[in-house]
């Protein structure tokens, strides 16, 4: 019987948020804030170009683009 990938959906979408939330962790860790929207806006536009980095694991990138994407559509819902 041959090896089959099952439910790897499952698994990208856990490791998405683990990544999310330990990268969140840090971030808040890192700007002393209880929750990653009171980052100030040059601090989210520091992350998003970080997000950008080719050489940036890919879960390490999606997670950067998801709290920034969570930082616009609380501070700035409009302007995504």
């Amino acid at each position: 019987m041959a090896f089959e990938y099952k439910k790897i959906g499952k698994l990208q979408d856990h490791l998405e948020v683990e990544a999310t939330d330990w990268l969140e962790s840090y971030i808040k860790d890192l700007h002393g804030v209880n929750d990653s929207i009171e980052l100030t806006k040059e601090q989210i536009s520091e992350i998003d170009k970080a997000a950008e980095d080719e050489k940036l694991d890919q879960y390490v990138a999606l997670a950067l683009r998801n709290i920034v994407q969570a930082w616009y559509d609380e501070n700035e819902p409009d302007s995504l």
